[in-house]
């Protein structure tokens, strides 16, 4: 396996970021998540994911969408349950580098979420082939003041 560093390239002060590396999810789901929450506040990404797998809210699949069913008020969309368990995991990871750098873990806006395709575990079950998706996830957040940008998608990068 080749080595997979970060791929974010922006400025480093006041900014925190995690990298989960080889998570057993589908790519297009996480593809889809990732683009849900870009450009949110921590604790609304949080709230989202959250109300996805309460199957309350539906995430909008805007690349990946071919077969997909209509959800209300959103268009074409799904619940992925198990790419959204795994990005509230990297976002328990990245409230916990922030608290470790001394910043306010409330504050943090989601600048930069990646997916990167990891190929395919190959294995066998029972005799069978069974092959099992990997992805890898990238999530960079920077603190903003308090009314700086509560979760809005305006313009992130400056």
């Amino acid at each position: 396996m080749a080595k997979l560093k970060y791929s974010y390239q922006g400025k480093k002060e006041n900014t925190v970021r995690t990298l989960g590396k080889g998570i057993n999810i589908s790519f297009k789901e996480a593809y889809e998540v990732a683009n849900a929450i870009r450009g949110l506040n921590i604790k609304k990404a949080e709230a989202l994911l959250q109300d996805v797998l309460a199957k309350k809210r539906a995430i909008p699949y805007k690349r990946y969408n071919r077969g997909i069913g209509h959800k209300g008020n959103v268009g074409p969309g799904r619940y992925p349950l198990s790419s959204s368990s795994a990005f509230l995991e990297l976002l328990d990871e990245l409230k916990a580098n922030a608290e470790y750098k001394g910043m306010n873990k409330d504050n943090l806006l989601l600048i930069h979420v990646a997916t990167h395709n990891g190929g395919v575990s190959s294995g066998y079950y029972k005799g069978m082939p069974h092959n099992t998706p990997i992805t890898h996830i990238e999530l960079v957040a920077k603190e903003t003041k308090v009314g700086e940008n509560n979760g809005s998608r305006k313009k992130i990068h400056k």
